[in-house]
Order: C-alpha cells, then sequence, then structure tokens
C-alpha cells in the first residue's frame, strides 16, 4: 500500500485502488482481491479519522460502492446470477440519506432471509443510532425457532449477559455446545451461574454410566474448576473433585476422571 499511496495525498488515489479493486473482485470473485478490499477500507478508516473534513467524501463514495457489491454477491449466492453488478462510478456523489437507506433495508430483508450475527452489525454500521436503537430489540424479537444459535451469538455481542444466561437455560439437553458457549462468556461476569450449571451439567452426565459421555462431563468438570477459581475458591474445586472420585456408585468412577484438569 505504502508504495501506491503515502499518508501525504488526499484520498484520491486510495479511492481509485479501492475502485479497482471491488471491480475486480466483481469481475472475478477472487477471495485475495476481497482480503485486499479488506484491508483497503481500515487504510480508508485510519486515512479518514486523521483528516475527516477533507477525507470524508471519498470515504463515502468507498464504502458505498462496497455495499453495492456485497448485496450483489448476497444475491449472486441466492439466486445463481451471474451478470455484474451496478456499481456507481468511481468518483459519482457522496451517496444520499435516501440511498443509505435503501440499502439498510436491503441489508434488513437479508437478515430476516437469514439471520446471522454478521447481517446484524451489517445493519448496525449503516443505521443511524437513533434508528439502530429502534432495531436492535425488533432483530433480535423476529428471531424464528431454531435461531438459538444466532440469538446467542447476538446477545453475548452485546454484552447482554443475563439475557444470553436466560436462553441458555431453556436449551435442550442437546444443545450442550450453546450453553458452554453462554459459560465461556459469562465466566468473569457470572461465575456463579457458571458453577451450578456446569456442576449440574458434568454430574448428569457421569450418572449416565457410559464411556461415551465422559469427555463431555470432562469438558463441563474443567468449567466447574474454572468457575470456582474465577471465585476465589480453589480449595472447593478440589474438595469437590474428591467427593466425586470417592462417591459410592460404580458410575461416577468415570475413566479420566481421576485427572480431569489439573487442581
Amino acid at each position: 500500500m505504502a508504495d501506491r499511496c503515502d499518508g501525504s495525498r488526499d484520498a484520491r488515489c486510495l479511492e481509485q485502488i479501492l475502485t479497482d479493486a471491488i471491480d475486480n473482485f466483481a469481475t472475478s470473485a477472487a477471495a485475495p482481491s476481497a482480503l485486499e478490499i479488506q484491508y483497503l477500507l481500515l487504510d480508508l478508516r485510519d486515512r479518514w479519522q486523521r483528516n475527516p473534513d477533507r477525507l470524508q467524501p471519498a470515504r463515502l463514495r468507498c464504502l458505498y460502492k462496497t455495499w453495492y457489491l456485497l448485496d450483489w454477491l448476497a444475491r449472486r449466492e441466492g439466486l445463481g446470477t451471474t451478470s455484474p453488478p451496478q456499481l456507481p462510478a468511481a468518483r459519482s456523489p457522496a451517496p444520499t440519506i435516501a440511498d443509505w437507506q435503501r440499502l439498510l433495508e436491503t441489508r434488513l430483508a437479508a437478515f430476516r432471509a437469514r439471520p446471522s450475527l454478521v447481517a446484524y452489525q451489517q445493519i448496525q454500521e449503516l443505521a443511524s443510532p437513533q434508528r439502530w436503537g429502534e432495531l436492535r430489540p425488533e432483530l433480535l424479537a423476529a428471531l424464528p425457532p431454531g435461531t438459538e444459535a444466532v440469538k446467542l451469538d447476538i446477545l453475548i455481542h452485546e454484552g447482554w449477559l443475563d439475557e444470553a444466561i436466560a436462553v441458555a437455560d431453556s436449551l435442550e439437553a442437546s444443545q450442550s455446545d450453546l450453553r458452554q458457549r453462554v459459560m465461556d462468556a459469562a465466566l468473569t461476569a457470572r461465575p456463579s451461574w457458571v458453577l451450578a450449571s456446569a456442576q449440574q451439567q458434568a454430574e448428569a452426565m457421569i450418572a449416565q454410566g457410559k464411556a461415551k459421555a465422559y469427555p463431555e462431563a470432562i469438558a463441563w468438570l474443567d468449567r466447574v474448576r474454572r468457575a470456582y477459581q474465577q471465585l476465589g475458591r480453589p480449595a472447593d474445586w478440589t474438595h469437590y473433585r474428591r467427593q466425586l472420585l470417592t462417591a459410592p456408585c460404580p458410575q461416577i468412577q468415570a475413566p479420566g476422571l481421576a485427572h480431569p484438569t489439573s487442581d
């Protein structure tokens, strides 16, 4: 990048490089071009932050053109079309509020059709702060059944741990991977919940007395150990572990339980 645009120039050179990269990517769909676009956008953002008044028009044009490309790629994936996107000219006027609104509506439709954390973040980037404050609860409420993984991704991303814990507590036993994801995110802020939930899950797995359940039991016990440590109670972990090892029930003597984790 340094040999093509230096810091003393304005955004014109960088904008032209970005435009060329986007056009090449739209034609060839080559992965390296996509990565190059990401780096160029980051470079443009850094330059804009250093001199926002002078570089903002170029930044808006580049961002707007990139959004056109992303929407075209989404349509091509969903509809199988190979027609090239209709991208704005390299130095067309900066996009209007109406232009951004159209792109926002496209992103909203994409989220409803295929919800994901990435789609959620794309909407956040496009929406104004006031509009985003209105959209955020609507997007979560609109998630259909069967999208618990997406909902948890969003809740964890937002830092809404209590809401994520409520979802985790309602999960089926077969969704242990999602419950563990919430535990890992909540360990620092909600260690007591992690401890109680992980103990319950570990003891249920051990009580099954099935060898195939032991690896998952060990994974739960590791979270029990970390929760005790987070709570400043390492001695309680040692005591709890010894209780499991000396339990009279034969099924408690699970292979590997003698050293599930280090003290």
